[in-house]
C-alpha cells in the first residue's frame, strides 16, 4: 500500500501493520498527545499516520505549513466528509464544520471577538480565574 501511496515521502513511525496501519500502536498509547510530540521530535514537523478505516492522517506541527493548510490555501484541504459529518453531528453547522463561503461568513462574523482589544479587555479575567 505504502508504495503507491502519494505519502510514501513523507516520514511515518514503525510498528505500521499492513492491514491496520499505526491504528493498534496509536489505540495502546495512554497520553496520545505526548506520542505525537516525540514523534514529532523524531520525524520532523510533518510526518504521517494511517489509522485503519480512518485513512492516512498528516499531522502538521509547522507554523506555516498550519497557516497555509487553515488559511491561506485552506480550500485545496477539505475535511473528510466522513469526519466532517461526525463533527456536525455533535457540533451543528458551526465554523469547525462548515467549508467554503459558510466557512468564510461564520469567521467573519466571530473575527471582531478575536480582536486584539476585545481579547485584552477579558484577560484580566482568564488571569483570574486561572
Amino acid at each position: 500500500r505504502i508504495l503507491f501511496s502519494k505519502l510514501r515521502h513523507i516520514p511515518h513511525p514503525p510498528g505500521e501493520s499492513l492491514l491496520f496501519g499505526h491504528y493498534f500502536v496509536v489505540m495502546n498509547i495512554k497520553r496520545v498527545g505526548e506520542q505525537y510530540c516525540r514523534w514529532f521530535a523524531q520525524y520532523g514537523p510533518i510526518y504521517y499516520i494511517n489509522m485503519f478505516l480512518l485513512g492516512d492522517r498528516v499531522m502538521i506541527c509547522d507554523p506555516d505549513a498550519i497557516k497555509r493548510v487553515l488559511i491561506t490555501n485552506a480550500s485545496n484541504y477539505p475535511k473528510p466528509a466522513p469526519m466532517r459529518q461526525a463533527l456536525m453531528s455533535i457540533l451543528g453547522r458551526g465554523l469547525l464544520t462548515v467549508e467554503g463561503i459558510d466557512h468564510v461568513r461564520q469567521r467573519r462574523i466571530i473575527s471582531h471577538a478575536f480582536h486584539y482589544d476585545s481579547v485584552a479587555r477579558i484577560s484580566p479575567i482568564f488571569e483570574q480565574k486561572a
